[in-house]
């Protein structure tokens, strides 16, 4: 089985900063990289009230104003979660959770809409979505939506709406 590099840090070896210490056998394995959620909207501060919300979790977020932008940054590596705001304006929401779906892509993606019709919502679902949340964000839900689909353990989260 082959690694993929890329996903991982080098680890600093101890014996480089402390010379008499013994080499460690696990010094030259490398770390694991925080896993990364994408987040596409076109509102900058909705990318950083979410990459607040999640950093508890050790999850970095990436921001995407558009959704051209997240399909192009999909061919040099995938992150393990989609935000998507499902009104951005250059490519639909239900379009790029198809293309996801055709190119085999198996990235959760959690759409957020202004408001919650059901209509829309079944079919974000059918499309591809793992969930549909309404702005403004209820934070503690999108927190442990996110925690749930990487698998962290969420911690409550104070003070948000």
């Amino acid at each position: 089985m082959q690694v993929d590099n890329r996903l991982f840090r080098k680890s600093t070896s101890l014996h480089s900063t402390y010379p008499s210490m013994p080499e460690s056998p696990f010094s030259a394995l490398p770390l694991p990289l925080p896993p990364q959620v994408a987040v596409v909207d076109t509102d900058p501060a909705v990318h950083e009230h979410i990459r607040r919300l999640l950093a508890p979790l050790g999850v970095t977020t990436r921001h995407y104003a558009s959704g051209a932008d997240l399909m192009t940054a999909l061919a040099e590596g995938h992150p393990r979660c989609v935000i998507l705001d499902a009104d951005i304006a250059d490519i639909a929401a239900d379009r790029i959770l198809e293309r996801l779906r055709r190119e085999d892509i198996g990235i959760p993606v959690v759409l957020l809409a202004k408001e919650a019709a059901i209509d829309q919502a079944v079919l974000a679902m059918r499309a591809g979505a793992i969930d549909y949340i309404e702005k403004p964000l209820l934070d503690a839900s999108l927190v442990s939506r996110v925690a749930s689909l990487l698998k962290i353990e969420a911690r409550p989260v104070s003070g948000g709406s």
